[in-house]
C-alpha cells in the first residue's frame, strides 16, 4: 500500500494499517503474513491470493463489509478506491450534499465482481446505486456481495448494453442520478495490454504488486480513450439525467470530443 501526495486528506490509508494486528486479529489474513528478523510482519505483494486477503480482511475490519473477490479477476485496490469515493464526496459537498445525504442516488459503470464503489459508497454515506457491467460472471458476484452484506434495497445491480455505456441504462430509469463514476478498461488489445507498463516513467519504481485484470476487466475496443470518448459523447444527449459525470484514466491522454 503505497502511500504518496495524492491520497485524499480524509482517506484512512493515508496511515498504513498494521499487519500485525491484522493477524493478530483475522486467522485467515494469518496464514499470508510474515515475521521478518526485525519483528515486523509483512506480506508477500507478488501473491494475488495474499492481495485478495488483505482487501477482503481490510473490509471487513474498517467497513464492516463482506466481500467475495473471485480468484480470476482483479484485486481492487482499496486506498485508491476510497480516494474515488471522497473525491465524490467533495463533488457532491459543492451541490448542497449534506442537506440530502440518503437521497443521493449514483451511477457506477463497470462495477466489477466486487461492487467495490457501491458498497463502499452505501456503508460510508447511504448513498443508493445503480451499478453496471457488461460481464455475466462479475454480476454474479456483484450481486451476491450485495446479498451478503444486506443491501439489495440500496444497490441494483444490471447488464450493460454492448451498443451503449451509460445511455441505454439511464433511459431505463425514470430518475436522475447525482453522479456517475467509472473505472474504464485501459487497454484496446492483448498486446497493449501485456506491454502496458512500457509507458511508465522511468522515475517511478516498478510496482510492487503482482495484480492483473483479466481480459473483459482489462480491454475493450479503442482502449480507455475510446471509451471515455463515447460516454462523453453520451452525456450530451442525455444532459442533466446526471448531475456530475466523472470517469477515472489510467494514462495522461488527449480526449478530442465533437
Amino acid at each position: 500500500m503505497t502511500l504518496n501526495k495524492y491520497m485524499h486528506p480524509r482517506n484512512i490509508y493515508r496511515t498504513p494499517p498494521c499487519f500485525k494486528d491484522l493477524a493478530a486479529n483475522y486467522p485467515e489474513f494469518r496464514k499470508y503474513a510474515v515475521q521478518d528478523l526485525t519483528g515486523k510482519v509483512h506480506i508477500d505483494f507478488k501473491d494475488t491470493a495474499a492481495l485478495r486477503m488483505l482487501t477482503t480482511t481490510l473490509l471487513l475490519k474498517d467497513f464492516n463489509l463482506k466481500v467475495e473477490i473471485p480468484a480470476e479477476r482483479l484485486v481492487p485496490t482499496l486506498p485508491l478506491r476510497l480516494n474515488y469515493i471522497l473525491w465524490i464526496e467533495d463533488l457532491l459537498n459543492g451541490v448542497t450534499y449534506e442537506s440530502r445525504k440518503e437521497l443521493i442516488c449514483g451511477l457506477d459503470i463497470g462495477t466489477g465482481s466486487t461492487c467495490i464503489y457501491p458498497l463502499l459508497g452505501h456503508r460510508m454515506n447511504g448513498w443508493k446505486f445503480w451499478a453496471t457491467d457488461s460481464d455475466d460472471d462479475a454480476l454474479v458476484y456483484a450481486e451476491m456481495n450485495v446479498r451478503n452484506n444486506n443491501m439489495q434495497e440500496a444497490i441494483t445491480i444490471m447488464k450493460s448494453s454492448d451498443s451503449s455505456i451509460i445511455k441505454q441504462t439511464i433511459e431505463k430509469s425514470d430518475r436522475e442520478f447525482d453522479f456517475m463514476m467509472c473505472n474504464p478498461p485501459f487497454f484496446k488489445d492483448d498486446e497493449e495490454a501485456n506491454t502496458g507498463n512500457k509507458g511508465r516513467s522511468r522515475s517511478r519504481p516498478s510496482p510492487r504488486a503482482c495484480n492483473r485484470p483479466c481480459a473483459e476487466e482489462a480491454i475493450t475496443d479503442g482502449g480507455e480513450v475510446t471509451f471515455v470518448t463515447k460516454m462523453i459523447q453520451e452525456s450530451f444527449e442525455l444532459r442533466g439525467k446526471v448531475k456530475i459525470y466523472t470517469t477515472m484514466i489510467g494514462k495522461k491522454k488527449k480526449f478530442s470530443v465533437r
